[in-house]
């Protein structure tokens, strides 16, 4: 389903099938357009909480933006990082290893809305804190990474230093990854790399109740209001 919000604030609703997610476009002026992707896999599903309550708390007073709070909804009604009706028991869809490579209602409509971004800010949640892992692979819990652009990089060290002033415990702070290793081919973010579309990804602590749903709910809410203030959109 689409919701389109103009500038009168009417609502206008369209439903599709085969996928297609759920799109909130509040449109207030043509520019910033600014997306915002929670959701895509079913088990991280703290930020779509977040982002639906920071739409419903907050009046917008410019800017083309697009929400998409669920991508994978299939998923997140069962907790499921995968898309469930793309899966079977010897294949697991995972929707971020699938744009530029895949062409299908629901990849398409997502880069479709993406390649005419000025910006894009997509949650995702993982399993530890990056800075404190001293596994071999580190998970990438507490991190923003962006495309490979001085705007892209400047906006994630701003929200960085702005959600740290929130957090007393060194060992969960966020910082900035820009380890080539963590571009993972069709993801979201190597799409955009590629496209040089300006681009964040936030990786909040969360899988398995790394953290607790209310904190995790409130750092999404937090860095979606950072974001917003940074482009004068409240």
């Amino acid at each position: 389903m689409i919701i389109v919000k103009n500038d009168n604030l009417k609502l206008q609703s369209y439903t599709f099938t085969n996928n297609t997610p759920h799109i909130i476009n509040i449109r207030k002026s043509t520019h910033p357009i600014i997306t915002i992707i929670c959701g895509v896999h079913g088990n991280e599903y703290a930020p779509s909480i977040g982002c639906q309550q920071f739409i419903n708390e907050n009046n917008f007073k410019k800017g083309n933006i697009f929400f998409i709070p669920r991508v994978n909804e299939e998923g997140l009604k069962t907790k499921n990082r995968y898309l469930p009706s793309k899966s079977n028991f010897l294949f697991k869809y995972d929707i971020n290893r699938k744009f530029g490579k895949d062409d299908n209602k629901l990849i398409n409509s997502i880069t479709n809305i993406v390649d005419k971004s000025d910006f894009v800010l997509d949650f995702h949640e993982a399993y530890r804190f990056h800075v404190s892992d001293k596994g071999p692979y580190k998970s990438m819990g507490s991190t923003i990474s962006s495309t490979l652009n001085n705007d892209s990089i400047h906006i994630a060290k701003h929200l960085i230093n702005d959600i740290n002033s929130t957090i007393t415990d060194n060992n969960k702070k966020f910082i900035y990854l820009d380890d080539k290793k963590y571009n993972i081919p069709y993801s979201l973010g190597n799409y955009c790399n590629k496209k040089k579309i300006n681009y964040n990804l936030v990786e909040i602590t969360g899988i398995n109740n790394a953290q607790p749903l209310e904190l995790r709910v409130s750092q999404t809410k937090y860095l979606l209001n950072s974001l917003f203030v940074y482009f004068n959109l409240l």
